[in-house]
């Protein structure tokens, strides 16, 4: 039994077909922005998030910078893309497009993000579950060193290093002190 999600001129379709052309449109939109950013060597590209159905499709494009990213670069990003979108034909039916900085709340995944957030606290999930949070000291080409508090009161820290390979999730933590 297939699983069926949209209509094509009074036609199901199943969702593995859908799935390919989701893949296939999400790839070329991957492509077309990882050329905009050609202009733009201090922004990076963190993922493109295509989802819905055929008239309620949700392209969401999530950038980062190496000193941020500002509104006027999602917007630029955003009109040179929507104009790709038209011209390609590449989503059937109406589409909401979004350009967006990766804010606190999307975890770091990329080692130019760690990089920028070096000196800042983290939450680090390694992949076995444990959980380590302090302050990013450095990192590497295949890991991350965080500076951990273990006595407070007399200033004791502990280095601990972790292989990008072994960690599951990492998010800069927000003090409003």
């Amino acid at each position: 039994m297939h699983k069926y999600s949209i209509c094509i001129e009074g036609t199901k379709v199943p969702s593995f077909i859908v799935d390919v052309f989701v893949k296939n449109a999400k790839e070329k939109i991957e492509q077309q922005v990882l050329l905009l950013l050609e202009e733009h060597s201090d922004l990076f590209l963190i993922d493109v998030v295509v989802k819905g159905n055929t008239g309620t499709v949700k392209v969401v494009i999530i950038l980062d910078g190496d000193e941020g990213v500002g509104i006027d670069n999602c917007v630029s990003i955003s009109r040179q893309l929507s104009g790709f979108l038209e011209e390609e034909d590449l989503i059937e039916g109406k589409y909401t497009l979004e350009v967006t900085s990766a804010g606190v709340e999307h975890p770091l995944q990329l080692p130019r993000q760690y990089t920028k957030n070096i000196g800042r606290n983290v939450r680090v999930v390694a992949g076995d579950q444990s959980i380590f949070e302090g302050k990013l000291a450095s990192v590497s080409d295949d890991q991350i060193t965080l500076e951990i508090i273990k006595d407070k009161k007399k200033k004791i820290t502990e280095q601990v290093e972790l292989p990008f390979s072994e960690i599951d999730k990492t998010n800069v933590l927000v003090s409003f002190k």
